[in-house]
């Protein structure tokens, strides 16, 4: 007796278990490259921010690192003052680093807004570009002096407009980035 050959080829229930198999796989595949994907995306997010806030700091740094006198004999070289959204400083700056430089004296304006913290230098009494930067997300500028001579502790604002304090600290909040605040030793040329 002859045995009845079995079709060669795969049944329904082969094919449909083999396609089950392939599409829960394909559904782990592309769920673990969209975390990849959003991951990387989010590190170089984070990244850019904190090269934005390190030259963001840099700059300020430059600027308070290196006060000159005020133009006119009784004119204020470094001034605070309290607004809705935080601190506004101005001062007078003649930078040593690019794109201050030490070519002229800038008028400098640190001021917090809606769209984040913001710089400004004007160069003084000449035509050259303003300078403008914002850093993006930050808020809450509170400026906090120290007078060396005094040896005093921090103080929110300062009250000696004639004078530049020997110690400036700028505290903002960022929502991403940690909120370190920057503090500059103004005047290095001058060790009290």
């Amino acid at each position: 007796m002859r045995r009845a050959r079995r079709p060669s080829g795969f049944t329904l229930i082969e094919v449909l278990v083999a396609l089950l198999i392939a599409s829960v796989v394909a559904s782990l595949s592309y769920t673990v490259l969209a975390t990849a994907v959003d991951t990387s995306a989010t590190v170089e997010m984070a990244g850019n921010e904190l090269a934005a806030d390190a030259r963001f700091r840099a700059l300020l740094a430059d600027a308070l690192r290196h006060p000159s006198p005020a133009p006119g004999v009784d004119a204020p070289t470094f001034v605070v003052a309290h607004e809705a959204r935080g601190d506004r400083v101005t001062f007078t700056s003649r930078g040593i680093v690019p794109p201050l430089g030490t070519s002229e004296s800038w008028d400098v304006e640190i001021w917090s807004d809606s769209a984040g913290v913001q710089f400004e230098a004007r160069p003084s009494g000449s035509e050259s570009v303003p300078v403008h930067a914002t850093l993006h997300g930050a808020s809450g500028l509170e400026v906090l002096t120290r007078d060396g001579a005094s040896r005093r502790n921090w103080v929110r604002g300062w009250e000696r407009p004639g004078r530049t304090p020997d110690m400036v600290a700028l505290v903002w909040r960022s929502p991403r980035t940690t909120s370190v605040p920057l503090v500059v030793r103004t005047s290095l040329e001058e060790t009290p």
